[in-house]
């Protein structure tokens, strides 16, 4: 390639380079805003909230634990079941 070739190659790639860039950058960015908000969350769970499951199930956070979650999912007869802290997706 001769020298003025190459100025042209090169700038016909910086376009190219920013788009990809770009691309990359603005999923990257959005996955890392949602893992702080749930992160967040998860260090917000406590007694007597409402919380919704993974699976569909709401129920009423009896207790936290270091890895666990027990709701109580029926008030009239106090049944309680234990979920894994990840299986929270939200807060009601």
């Amino acid at each position: 390639m001769q020298p003025n070739g190459m100025k042209a190659f090169i700038v016909q790639m910086v376009p190219l380079l920013l788009i990809f860039a770009a691309l990359f950058y603005i999923p990257w960015s959005a996955q890392r805003k949602e893992k702080k908000k749930r992160d967040e969350m998860m260090s917000a769970l406590k007694k007597d909230l409402k919380v919704r499951t993974v699976g569909g199930i709401c129920g009423v956070i009896q207790e936290v634990r270091e890895d666990e979650v027990i709701l109580k999912v029926d008030p009239r007869t106090d049944t309680c079941i234990t979920f894994s802290k990840s299986s929270i997706t939200a807060v009601i």
